[in-house]
């Protein structure tokens, strides 16, 4: 099974409308144990939401139940599959097949329009395969809709190309008429399948983004066999966590890792959306699917498999929300649903109507078979999803995860957006912004201070290096920053690490101790001036603070003395600023919510011009404000952005979530949209290929409805002939299509 264990999707062969999309649903929802249906039309994928895991029992029910609805059901293949690839081989072979057969027989109809005579025997031997062979989709469905009670296109196709072949055979045999309308039914049927052949085409395009994903996965590896103390070449199927798999240049990286050996600039586009290489080298991760550009690297797995990987997360969740339904497309289903009853009725009272008025039985058979072929809801029911698809598609490849369809379609309609601080506008990871060193350690000349303050912090470093505290980070990345390259780190001996105060060694014969003011204090160090330096700077932002000192024994007395101070702070994130104005700019006000002082809130939002905040604000109390938050703007779309397992309550509570990928994965399982770079300015494109992808939903609803309501009252008033009607109808689905395809050009 693929997808989660309560989630099954599954290809479904036949589906044409609307009205099928209910139908496939209905039959499925009524199974024992399902809790929630979602078709895709245009994937011709359906999604599958049971209480219950799905084993094989389960899963013949639900294709058991979507046989009986008249539709054919088959099991999804994702191993070296290409998506295009296949679909292109079904167009061009069964599809374009019979349409080119189709279309050769139908031509030779369409000549006694120019005045060429073809004999009715003639007619009626180029019309009945067509008809009958060609045309048998169109009656086997119909057969299911009306057994079902379930009603689609197909029953107006039927029903219509019925009316006028069989008209025809009655005129043929009774010899009343020299006029017949087999090219009516015949080039009505071609017509119908050069719409889908068309639209089937147009479709490939709105998979693209997925298929180019898929490709992202390299086939085969190198990975070092232990046995033979070499590297071997072995499919990516067959790697398991911890082995060892060496990428080389211009190589793509098979597994999701850590580099253990090399360093190289690596090419994350495709999460990130940044075209710039990022250098990566020892204890960097590294993810599959991400191109090496120069350098060799041996990476150590951390996914046990493929699919365990981030990048097919990835793809997981682009299918999954392509499977959910934006509310708007709720609404156009229950409208589908009642549509072609309402046209049938409508064709009825068409023919009896013209009945009436011209006691023409031709002519009123012609205009109500014109209604039935022009009202097929193609374009309906393609309009919402096909636009859904592009628009993730696009997402994807922005580094946008849309977990959900409503989310998507929300984000443009926001209008007050919460921020968590920590990881989501700043950086995430404290920095040293500046040190204090002891003043009776200084010296007059410029360079043996500076030499001095270098040796000062290459003992800090020389305690944190093996520290994977975020502070014991910043202090070594403050030492890298100022050290000579050839300048090496102290051995530490006696290394211990005192859980939330610090650590402590011995440093050439002395002993050292780095950590909080508490760890100082345990030594008894009498604090003369209360740290006033560090207090005035509270209101600078200094969120924490690290003190290093030597411990020296005198005759049984021990002297604690502080060499240096490191003051730290967590950096905003460049795009943070730009990100903030923007939003303003689309009159989106931002709010934020930390659990930081009062003063550190007011100095971040002083630096980016927000005016709301709340701080000091307990982990579990977040989701309270954001209610809050929803309560004051009386109705308005609220967001929430977070990145910690603290912010996944809020995220939940919001009218859309929206996760930080570079946090955890509590926060990015709670929200409905993923930004996977990170980057705060991704939030304004999200907002923007929202409405763009609202806007195309709307036009091509539009052009749907439009279509419909001009068209069938023209047809009943007969001002359309079947063969018109066809034409238009097979036109208005490949037009919403492309209008869909036409948000890439954007």
């Amino acid at each position: 099974m693929n997808g989660l264990k309560n989630e099954y999707i599954f290809k479904v062969k036949g589906m044409r409308c609307a009205s099928c999309v209910g139908k496939v649903e209905d039959f499925i929802i009524k199974i024992p144990g399902i809790e929630s249906v979602n078709v895709n039309l245009p994937a011709e994928k359906v999604g599958v939401r049971s209480a219950l895991n799905f084993d094989v029992d389960l899963k013949n029910k639900i294709f058991a139940a979507v046989v009986e609805s008249g539709y054919t059901p088959e099991d999804i293949v994702t191993k070296n599959s290409n998506i295009q690839k296949t679909l292109i081989q079904n167009i061009f072979t069964n599809d374009f097949l019979k349409l080119i057969t189709s279309a050769v027989l139908s031509f030779p109809l369409l000549l006694p329009m120019f005045g060429v005579h073809i004999s009715g025997i003639t007619q009626l031997l180029l019309a009945t395969p067509i008809q009958f062979l060609i045309g048998f989709e169109f009656y086997k469905s119909s057969y299911y809709a009306i057994k079902t009670k379930y009603l689609n296109m197909d029953v107006l196709v039927a029903i219509g190309t019925s009316a006028a072949y069989f008209l025809s055979l009655y005129l043929l045999f009774s010899n009343t008429s020299g006029h017949f309308y087999f090219e009516s039914s015949a080039v009505v049927i071609t017509l119908v399948l050069l719409g889908k052949f068309l639209e089937k085409r147009a479709k490939l395009k709105t998979l693209k983004a997925l298929e180019s994903l898929e490709s992202l996965k390299p086939s085969r590896a190198l990975v070092f066999n232990s046995k033979t103390q070499n590297f071997e070449d072995r499919s990516t199927e067959m790697i398991f966590q911890d082995d060892i798999v060496m990428v080389r240049p211009s190589e793509r990286i098979p597994v999701d890792g850590i580099i253990i050996e090399g360093q190289a600039q690596v090419d994350e586009s495709f999460l990130t959306g940044e075209s710039l290489p990022v250098f990566k080298s020892i204890d960097h991760k590294v993810l599959c699917g991400s191109l090496n550009t120069d350098g060799i690297l041996k990476i150590k797995v951390t996914a046990a498999t493929q699919d365990a990987t981030l990048l097919h997360q990835i793809i997981q969740s682009v299918e999954s929300a392509q499977m959910t339904k934006a509310p708007i497309q709720k609404m156009v289903d229950q409208i589908s649903r009642i549509f072609v009853p309402a046209v049938l009725l409508i064709a009825l009272l068409t023919f009896l109507g013209w009945y009436f008025y011209s006691s023409n039985f031709e002519l009123s058979l012609m205009n109500a078979v014109s209604v039935l072929v022009i009202a097929c809801p193609c374009a309906l029911g393609l309009a919402t999803p096909t636009t859904m698809m592009v628009g993730t598609g696009l997402a994807a490849q922005r580094g946008i995860l849309i977990k959900d369809m409503e989310s998507f379609e929300l984000v443009h309609k926001i209008k007050t957006i919460a921020f968590d601080k920590t990881g989501t506008l700043t950086q995430g990871k404290p920095q040293v912004i500046s040190t204090i060193f002891d003043s009776e350690l200084s010296v007059s000349d410029a360079d043996s201070k500076l030499k001095l303050k270098i040796d000062i912090l290459k003992k800090a470093a020389s305690l944190q290096k093996n520290i994977h505290h975020p502070l014991a980070l910043a202090v070594v990345e403050h030492f890298e920053k100022m050290k000579n390259n050839l300048l090496e780190l102290y051995p530490v001996s006696e290394l211990k690490s005192i859980p939330g105060l610090g650590v402590e060694g011995i440093i050439e014969n002395e002993r050292w101790i780095l950590g909080s003011k508490k760890l100082l204090e345990s030594y008894q160090v009498n604090w003369q001036d209360d740290n006033q330096f560090i207090l005035k700077n509270q209101d600078f932002g200094i969120s924490s603070t690290a003190y290093l000192a030597r411990v020296s024994t005198t005759l049984g007395i021990v002297k604690v003395s502080v060499e240096c101070i490191f003051l730290f702070q967590d950096q905003l994130k460049p795009q943070s600023l730009i990100a903030i104005n923007k939003l303003k700019s689309l009159s989106i006000k931002p709010v934020l919510i930390t659990g930081d002082n009062r003063k550190t809130a007011a100095l971040i939002c002083e630096q980016l011009g927000i005016k709301d905040f709340f701080a000091e604000v307990l982990p579990h109390d977040k989701m309270k404000y954001v209610k809050q938050l929803k309560i004051d703007a009386q109705g308005s779309i609220i967001a929430m952005v977070g990145d910690g397992v603290n912010d996944a309550l809020a995220l939940t509570t919001a009218d859309v979530g929206i996760a930080m990928g570079s946090g955890t994965d509590v926060a990015m399982h709670s929200a409905g949209i993923t930004l996977l770079s990170g980057d705060p300015l991704a939030i304004i494109d999200a907002i923007e290929l929202s409405k763009k992808t609202s806007d195309k939903i709307k036009q091509s609803l539009f052009w749907a409805f439009i279509y419909n309501v001009l068209g069938v009252p023209l047809a009943a008033f007969g001002i359309l002939n079947p063969i018109l009607a066809g034409g238009a109808m097979a036109l208005s689905s490949v037009s919403v299509v492309l209008n869909a395809l036409s948000l890439k050009l954007k």
